[in-house]
């Protein structure tokens, strides 16, 4: 018997390989169509979720009760008669403020439940920009972070330092200063 020439063994370890390859190809392609209905999934229902989400959040003993959407808008507003009773308008406003931040809270934690996949508890901003570490690079981290609303303090709901900063930037000069 003779033995196969060195083209000869070239060409079948070439199709050996190229056999190889299209299998691992093959085997990319399903993970990538099971990964790709997975995905289908997790994104029907986070659809669903923002249809039917609704956050709720209450202040001053459940004297005003504020429900909320999946965008935090206004959906439902309850005020009982005590409401009327806590000594001011200021304290109504602060108790309307605070339900509607708990209600916010409420449905941001919603949507995370139905968002998040098993055993996974990041916010989906934070996978992204996870993958994007050039981001953090370029922007810094700080202006990534999301905000601390509970420093939420003046009459347009924003943040007091924030809004004062944007009052100095945008006011005009008298010419007497």
């Amino acid at each position: 018997m003779t033995e196969p020439s060195a083209r000869g063994r070239r060409t079948l370890d070439s199709d050996a390989d190229l056999d190889h390859q299209v299998g691992q190809l093959r085997r990319r392609r399903e993970e990538l169509d099971r990964e790709l209905d997975d995905h289908r999934r997790h994104l029907d229902a986070t659809l669903e979720a923002l249809r039917t989400v609704r956050g709720r959040g209450a202040a001053e003993d459940d004297a005003v009760v504020v429900v909320v959407d999946a965008r935090n808008q206004v959906v439902d507003l309850q005020l009982e008669p005590r409401a009327m009773h806590l000594g001011s308008i200021a304290r109504l406003r602060q108790a309307l403020l605070t339900a509607h931040r708990r209600a916010s809270a409420d449905a941001a934690e919603q949507l995370r439940e139905a968002g998040a996949r098993e055993g996974d508890d990041t916010d989906p901003v934070t996978r992204l920009v996870d993958l994007m570490p050039e981001v953090v690079a370029h922007v810094g981290a700080d202006l990534l972070a999301p905000p601390d609303r509970d420093t939420v303090d003046d009459e347009d709901g924003e943040p007091a330092e924030r809004h004062r900063h944007h009052h100095e930037q945008h006011r005009t000069r008298s010419p007497f200063e």
